[in-house]
C-alpha cells in the first residue's frame, strides 16, 4: 500500500459517517460466537434505518476501502485510533460479515469481502485476531462470481412448464410477487441473470483479486493450512476460460493492476501460493496440480451436461501454462508432483474421444517441460501403460503414443544409453502402435489403427522415412514386411469399427508403400470391404479406394479393381452409398470428358482407361452396373450435348472402343445433334468380324437415335440389317443388337407395331425352320457347320421374343429333337452328322435357352418342357447345360411362379453342384426371388442356404452369408427362429 496525503483519523471518520460506534457489542458477540456460520444474520438495530440503502452503504465501503488500501501495512495505530474512538475492531469485523451474506452477489457484498481482506496485513491485526480462517475463505469466494464470465454455460435452460387455467395464473402471479420483492431497490448493482454478471460486481471483484495478489506477499497462509488448501481449490477453478488467454508472468505492482483477466490473475496467486512464504512448496504444489485435474479432465463440465462446445477446449490452456511455469522455475520440486500428475490423468481418462484427443495434448505437452531423465520415465511408464488391463487405458494410451510421434521435442541433454535412446525413438512408439492393433479389445484394435492413419495422413513424409528404417532395424514384429498382412488382417475383423479403422491404415500404408506395384491381397481386400454389410465399412471402403486410385491412377491393376468395386455399389440399398458411387464416377470419369485435343493430361487419360476398362468385352457386368450410373446422371441432368459432341471427336481416335460405348449407354437418354457420323461409322464395320464389340455400340446409339433417321434412311438400313441377319455369319452378341436395332427402326407407332415388325420376324423364323428342317431331318443333307446351328438357334430365340404369335408346331419339335439327341462324349467335331443328328454341349446349352425363350411366350408349351428341363438338371454332367437350366427355370418362376413352385427342392439342391459356377448362379437366382417374394422358405431351402454356408469354396461362403444374414435376415427378423422351431 502506497502512503496518500489523507491524515490518519480518515478512516475513522468513514466509519463515524457509518454510525458504527453505534452498534452494540452484543450483536457482534454474537455474530463471532456463532463463527461466522449464522447465514441469516440480522441487520443491526441501531442502523435499521439505513438498512436497504444499498446507494448510502456501497458510498460508505468505497470510501473506506480506499482509506484502507492508502493506509501503510508498516505503519501502526490504525485500530488503536478505532478503539479511541469507541469502534470495536470485532464490531467492524462482524458488519462486514453482515453485508457479505445480506448481499452475496451485490457489488457491495463484494466490497465488504475486499475491505476485510485488505485489513488482515495491517499492523496490530493479530492483536485483534482479525483473521478468521472461516471468514477469510467467505470474502475470497467471492471471485466465484467470475466464473460465470469466464465459461459459458454448457446447458441450455429449460424453459419452466406451464400450466393452464385460473389456478396456473395465480401461482404464476405469486411467483411473479416473491420475485419482484427478493430483487434490490437500486439500479443494478447485482447478477443479471442468465449466467452474466454485472459489470459493477465484475470490476469490483476484479479489484479484489488484484489487491489479493499483492495481499499474498505480505500475508502468510501458512498458519492455516485449510485456508489455503480452499483458496488454492477456487483459485484452480477460476483457470478455467472458453477465451484464448496468455499469462505474462508480470509480477510487478502496475502490470497486475492493469491485468484484467481473472483466469491470469488467479494463475498468478496460485503462483505465489506455492512459494515457501505460505507453507511447504512440495506440499502445495502437489495439491495445486491435484486441483488441476478436473480442468484437464474436463469432468467439471460433462458433469454439468452432456455436451461440451467446442469452444471449451480451451479451457485448459491456463492450467497448462501454470504447470510448466512452475516446473520451469522449480524443476526438481515439481517433477515428482508433475509424474504424480501424469499417471493419474492416464488412469482417469475419458471414454468421450474429443475429451481423450484433448487430454493427449496435455498430457505430451507435460513432458516436454519435463527432464530427460523424467521423460525417459515417464515414456516407460506409458509403455507398461499401454498393456493395462482396462480397455480404457489401452484406448488412450494410442492417443497419447500417436500425440507424442507428432510433437517435436527438444534435443536430448546429456548422454542417454541406448537402450533409453531406444525407448524415446519414434520407431519403439510406432511398435506400441502395431502392438495394440492387434488387441483382444476391438476399441483398442480400431483406436489403435485410427491413430496410425491419423499420424501417417498429417506426417506423410516422415511417415514414409520412418517405415524405411523400421524395415532396415528389423524390429520384430514390427518389421515393415508385416504390417500391410496385419492390417489386412484386420480389415477382415469380426467388428464393423475395427474393418473402417483398418481400411483407413490400408490406404495410408499402401500410399506410404515404395513399391510401385500395390501388392493384389490389399486390393482384393479393398474391394471385398465394399461388399461389407456395415454401412459404415462400405463408405470407408469407397473413400480409401477412391484414395488409391488419386495416387495410383496409372496402375491398371487399380483401376479395373476400383471399378469392380464401386460400380456394384449403384445398387446398394442405402441412398447415401449410391449417391456416393455415381459421386465418384462423375468426379473421376464424367468431368474429363473433354474434346478430343484438350485430352492429354493424366487424369484425362485415366479417365479414358476407366472407360476402357468398362468397354472390355468380359467386362458385362460392368457395363450393366454402368448403365445403372448413366441413368442416374440422367435424372441428374448431367448428360448435357457438350458431352455428346466431345465423345464423338474421340470415335475416331484411339479411344474409339470406349468413346462409342459411353455413346451407347448416353443413347436411351439423350440424342446425338447429328446422325451422319454414326451412319458413316455403321457402313465401315465388318459384321462378320470376330470381335463385333464396335459393331454393337454402334447399333446402340443408332438405335437410340432413331427417332432422327428420315424414313429413306430407316428404309435403307433395315434392309441392311435384315441381309445380315439372314446370312447368319455375325457374331452372336450382335445378331442380338440388330435385332433390337431393327425392331426401333420399324416401329413407327405402338398401334401399327405387330403389323410392321412382323414381316421380317416371319422371315427370320421361316429361315431358320427351313434351315433346321433340312439339316437335322435330311438324312442327305450335307453335313452341317457348329457355328451355324448355334447361330440360328440364337437368332430363332431372339425372334420368338418380337413375334411369339408366328412360332409353328414343325419349329418347336426341331428345337426339342437337338435336347432329345444324345450327348457325344467323344472329341468335338466342326461337323454334325445329319444322320445321327449328334449334338455338342455347347450345342445342347444354346437349344435350351432356345427353348426356355419359347416356353415364356406360351405357357402352354411351359407346362410340357418344365419336367424336362428339371431331369435335364438332375442327370446332365455339364455344368453349361445345367447352368442355363437353372436360369430358365427361374425365368419361369418369375412368368408361371405355380408351375415351377413343386420343383423348387430340385432347383435348390443346385446350391450343393459341384460346379462353382451352377452353385453361385443358382444361389443368386434364388436370393433374387426370395426378396421379390416369388417362392417361400420351405421345405430344405433354408437348410441348403446353411450348406452353402460351410462350402469348401471361399467365395460360395462368403457370398452364401452375404445374401443369407445380411440380405433376406434384413427382411425376415424371425427367419431363424421360425426354421428351428
Amino acid at each position: 500500500m502506497s502512503q496518500s496525503g489523507d491524515c490518519p483519523a480518515d478512516h475513522v471518520k468513514r466509519l463515524l459517517e457509518a454510525r458504527l460506534h453505534l452498534i452494540s457489542k452484543e450483536w457482534a458477540d454474537d455474530v463471532w460466537d456463532e463463527d461466522f456460520t449464522d447465514l441469516t444474520c440480522d441487520w443491526p438495530d441501531e442502523l435499521a434505518d439505513t438498512e436497504g440503502n444499498t446507494k448510502y452503504w456501497s458510498k460508505i465501503l468505497e470510501r473506506f476501502l480506499e482509506t484502507c488500501r492508502a493506509w501503510p501495512c508498516e505503519q501502526p495505530g490504525f485500530w488503536l485510533s478505532l478503539v479511541e474512538n469507541d469502534i470495536s475492531p470485532r464490531v467492524l469485523i462482524a458488519f462486514l460479515y453482515c453485508l457479505m451474506e445480506k448481499h452475496r452477489k451485490h457489488h457491495i457484498g463484494v466490497l465488504a469481502a475486499h475491505t476485510y481482506l485488505i485489513l488482515n496485513p495491517v499492523v496490530g491485526s493479530n492483536a485483534y485476531k482479525i483473521f478468521h480462517s472461516l471468514l477469510f475463505e467467505k470474502a475470497v469466494n467471492f471471485v466465484r462470481l467470475l466464473s460465470a464470465t469466464n465459461m459459458p454455460s454448457g446447458r441450455k435452460k429449460k424453459a419452466p412448464k406451464t400450466g393452464y387455467g385460473r389456478a396456473a395464473t395465480q401461482k404464476r402471479s405469486a411467483r411473479a410477487r416473491v420475485e419482484v420483492s427478493d430483487e434490490d431497490d437500486d439500479e443494478g448493482g447485482g447478477a443479471t441473470g442468465g449466467g452474466e454478471v454485472d459489470p459493477r460486481v465484475r470490476d469490483t471483484a476484479i479489484h479484489l483479486m488484484q489487491d489479493f495478489v499483492s495481499l499474498m506477499d505480505r500475508f502468510s497462509l501458512k498458519a492455516s493450512e485449510h485456508c489455503l488448501q480452499q483458496i488454492i481449490v477456487l483459485y484452480a477453478e477460476m483457470l478455467r476460460t472458453a477465451e484464448p488467454v496468455t499469462v505474462s508472468w508480470n509480477m510487478d505492482t502496475r502490470a497486475i493492476l492493469r491485468c484484467s483477466s481473472s483466469p491470469e490473475l488467479a494463475a498468478i496467486t496460485i503462483l505465489k501460493l506455492c512459494q515457501a512464504f505460505h507453507g511447504a512448496p512440495t506440499a502445495t504444489i502437489l495439491l495445486t496440480f491435484k486441483q488441476l485435474r478436473p480442468t484437464f479432465l474436463m469432468t467439471w463440465m460433462t458433469a454439468q451436461s452432456g455436451a461440451v462446445p467446442p469452444a471449451l477446449n480451451l479451457s485448459s490452456n491456463v492450467a497448462m501454462q501454470l504447470v510448466r511455469h512452475m516446473t520451469k522455475l522449480n524443476q526438481e520440486i515439481c517433477v515428482q508432483s508433475l509424474q504424480i500428475l501424469f499417471q493419474h490423468l492416464c488412469a482417469s481418462a475419458p471414454a468421450r474421444s474429443d475429451l481423450r484427443s484433448r487430454l493427449a495434448q496435455v498430457v505430451v505437452a507435460m513432458l516436454a517441460v519435463v527432464s530427460t531423465s523424467s521423460r525417459v520415465f515417464l515414456t516407460g511408464w506409458l509403455r507398461k501403460y499401454s498393456k493395462s488391463n482396462k480397455t480404457s487405458h489401452r484406448v488412450f494410451s494410442c492417443d497419447v503414443l500417436g500425440q507424442l510421434m507428432q510433437h517435436s521435442f527438444a534435443p536430448i541433454e546429456g548422454e542417454l544409453d541406448e537402450e533409453d535412446r531406444r525407448l524415446l525413438s519414434d520407431i519403439s512408439l510406432l511398435r506400441c502402435i502395431f502392438s495394440r492393433c492387434s488387441d483382444k479389445a476391438a476399441s483398442v484394435r480400431s483406436h489403435a489403427l485410427s491413430v496410425l492413419a491419423e499420424v501417417g495422413a498429417k506426417f506423410k513424409d516422415a511417415m514414409c522415412i520412418l517405415l524405411q528404417e523400421v524395415n532396415a532395424s528389423g524390429l520384430g514384429a514390427c518389421h515393415a514386411k508385416v504390417f500391410i498382412p496385419m492390417v489386412v488382417r484386420r480389415s477382415g475383423d469380426e467388428k464393423a469399427v475395427v474393418r473402417k479403422s483398418a481400411l483407413q491404415a490400408l490406404e495410408l500404408l499402401v500410399n506410404l508403400s515404395s513399391t510401385a506395384a500395390v501388392d493384389t491381397e490389399v486390393l482384393q481386400a479393398l474391394r471385398d470391404r465394399c461388399r461389407d454389410p456395415a454401412l459404415s465399412v462400405r463408405k470407408q471402403a469407397l473413400s480409401s479406394l477412391s484414395g488409391l486410385l488419386q495416387h495410383r491412377g496409372h496402375d491398371s491393376r487399380v483401376q479395373e479393381l476400383w471399378l469392380e468395386a464401386v460400380l456394384p455399389m449403384v445398387l446398394d440399398r442405402e441412398t447415401s452409398v449410391k449417391q456416393r458411387c455415381c459421386q465418384l464416377l462423375h468426379t473421376y470419369i464424367l468431368e474429363y470428358m473433354e474434346h478430343a485435343s484438350r485430352s492429354s493430361s493424366a487424369e484425362h487419360e485415366r479417365a479414358w482407361s476407366l472407360l476402357a476398362h468398362i468397354a472390355a468385352e468380359e467386362n458385362t457386368e460392368m457395363r450393366r452396373y454402368f448403365q445403372r450410373v448413366v441413368s442416374e446422371w440422367a435424372i441428374e441432368r448431367n448428360l448435357s450435348s457438350s458431352l455428346l459432341k466431345s465423345l464423338q471427336t474421340h470415335t475416331d481416335a484411339a479411344n474409339s472402343k470406349a468413346a462409342w460405348m459411353f455413346l451407347a449407354e448416353i443413347s436411351p437418354h439423350a440424342s446425338l445433334p447429328s446422325t451422319k457420323h454414326v451412319l458413316d461409322t455403321w457402313k465401315q464395320v465388318d459384321v462378320s468380324a470376330p470381335q463385333s464389340d464396335l459393331a454393337c455400340y454402334v447399333l446402340t446409339v443408332v438405335a437410340g437415335n432413331s427417332q432422327q433417321l428420315s424414313a429413306s434412311e430407316r428404309s435403307v438400313l433395315s434392309a441392311n440389317l435384315l441381309k445380315h441377319l439372314l446370312n447368319f455369319k455375325s457374331d452372336l452378341p450382335l445378331v442380338g443388337s440388330m435385332v433390337q436395332t431393327l425392331s426401333k427402326l420399324t416401329k413407327d407407332s405402338i398401334a401399327e407395331a405387330d403389323a410392321v415388325r412382323q414381316p421380317w420376324a416371319v422371315k427370320i423364323l421361316e429361315s431358320c425352320q427351313q434351315w433346321l428342317t433340312e439339316n437335322l431331318w435330311n438324312e442327305k443333307s450335307s453335313p452341317m457347320e457348329e457355328r451355324d446351328l448355334i447361330c440360328r438357334l440364337f437368332t430363332l430365340g431372339e425372334a420368338v421374343q418380337l413375334c411369339p404369335a408366328c412360332v409353328s408346331e414343325q419349329l418347336f419339335l426341331l428345337v426339342q429333337s437337338l435336347l432329345a439327341s444324345p450327348t457325344d462324349t467323344q472329341p468335338s467335331s466342326s461337323s454334325v452328322a445329319h444322320a445321327t443328328v449328334v449334338s455338342s454341349p455347347l450345342v445342347r446349352s444354346h437349344a435350351f435357352v432356345t427353348l426356355g425363350k419359347l416356353c415364356l411366350q406360351q405357357e402352354s408349351l411351359a407346362k410340357k418342357c418344365v419336367i424336362v428341363l428339371v431331369r435335364e438338371l438332375e442327370t446332365s454332367e455339364d455344368a453349361i447345360v445345367r447352368n442355363n437350366v437353372v436360369i430358365i427355370l427361374c425365368d419361369l418362376c418369375v412368368r408361371y411362379t405355380q408351375l415351377v413352385d413343386n420343383y423348387l427342392s430340385s432347383i435348390s439342391g443346385c446350391l450343393g453342384d459341384e460346379s462353382p459356377l451352377v452353385s453361385h448362379q443358382t444361389l443368386m437366382s434364388l436370393t433374387l426371388l426370395l426378396k421379390e417374394d416369388y417362392i417361400k422358405w420351405k421345405g430344405t431351402l433354408f437348410f441348403r442356404y446353411l450348406m452353402c454356408i460351410v462350402s469348401d469354396n471361399p467365395k460360395s461362403c462368403q457370398f452364401a452369408e452375404y445374401c443369407l444374414v445380411h440380405l433376406m435376415l434384413a427382411r425376415h427378423q424371425i427367419l431363424f427362429s421360425t426354421q428351428f422351431s
